[in-house]
């Protein structure tokens, strides 16, 4: 998605879709505080282009099965969520207080 939207974007003027993703998929501060506060769930969903989802696939393939074989799905998902949510939390926070700017994130590591 992000790569249709981003080259629509530069081919044809049409920023709307990009934007809109940039409003729902990825976790800043002005998102948050602008009561978008599903963005540090959505943004752990988000992937910038294919490299960053085979490699993404490439890992849960080979640590889903003994993760899920440990945790249990229920767990599992918590695990994703979780983790998704405190790297977006934390990446917030560093960008905001440690350097001063609203940086756009995504994916699952923030």
């Amino acid at each position: 998605m992000w790569i249709l939207c981003k080259q629509r974007a530069q081919s044809e003027g049409v920023f709307g879709p990009y934007k809109w993703m940039i409003d729902n998929f990825t976790t800043s501060w002005r998102n948050f505080s602008q009561g978008r506060l599903w963005t540090p769930i959505t943004a752990a969903f988000s992937h910038e282009d294919f490299g960053h989802i085979l490699f993404n696939g490439f890992t849960f393939f080979f640590m889903a099965k003994p993760m899920l074989e440990v945790l249990g799905s229920r767990h599992f998902i918590f695990l994703y969520l979780g983790g998704g949510l405190i790297a977006s939390m934390a990446s917030m926070g560093w960008n905001n207080i440690f350097k001063n700017r609203d940086q756009q994130a995504y994916g699952a590591s923030g």
